[in-house]
């Protein structure tokens, strides 16, 4: 089953749309750093694997997406409700993390 993560979700304002699109910029490029290849082709529907991510990378990332936006990104490898299989996926668990608020 493949989400579609081009809808908002309820109640949603134009801000965490803002807030998205900025994410899907600044993930693109820390992972198009870290993988050293070109993100031109990636949509929210590419799965990690095939960006040349690997779980380690993954991990990293969330710590640079923390650092960027001064929040915790509430993430668990260990939980497969958390599963990170797309850049969507990862846009999403992000966004939710932004849109809460800084860390405390």
């Amino acid at each position: 089953m493949t989400k579609d993560h081009s809808e908002q979700a309820p109640g949603a304002t134009t801000e965490s749309g803002d807030i998205r699109a900025d994410v899907t910029r600044v993930l693109k490029d820390i992972i198009a750093r870290r993988t050293q290849r070109d993100s031109a082709g990636w949509t929210e529907q590419t799965e990690l694997k095939d960006t040349g991510l690997d779980s380690f990378d993954a991990i990293e990332c969330i710590f640079e997406l923390e650092e960027h936006y001064t929040v915790d990104i509430d993430f668990n490898a260990n939980n497969p409700d958390t599963k990170l299989e797309t850049i969507g996926d990862f846009i999403d668990l992000a966004t939710r993390a932004i849109v809460a608020g800084p860390k405390g």
